[in-house]
């Protein structure tokens, strides 16, 4: 399998995770946490991580452009920064 087809199939995972966890224990009663784990502690290969720096680039990008707005009154799902 290629680089490209794991790294597809990493992030059609990764965001079907992402997109339905916090829904599904919203939705049992519980309230919305995030939770983070060292990027060292994912035990990835030298290929995996860089594959995820590379991937996580642009949404760190975001993230700093988002930081910069006043964003008190609205939730951040709905916020498009152009770039």
């Amino acid at each position: 399998m290629g680089s490209d087809q794991t790294r597809r199939r990493f992030l059609t995972a990764l965001t079907a995770v992402g997109t339905l966890a916090p829904f599904c224990e919203v939705l049992a009663g519980g309230e919305r946490q995030v939770a983070s784990r060292p990027v060292d502690a994912l035990g990835l290969d030298s290929a995996q991580r860089a594959d995820l720096e590379g991937f996580a680039q642009p949404v760190l990008e975001e993230a700093a452009l988002l930081e910069e707005l006043a964003l008190d009154d609205c939730d951040p799902a709905f916020v498009f920064v152009p770039r």
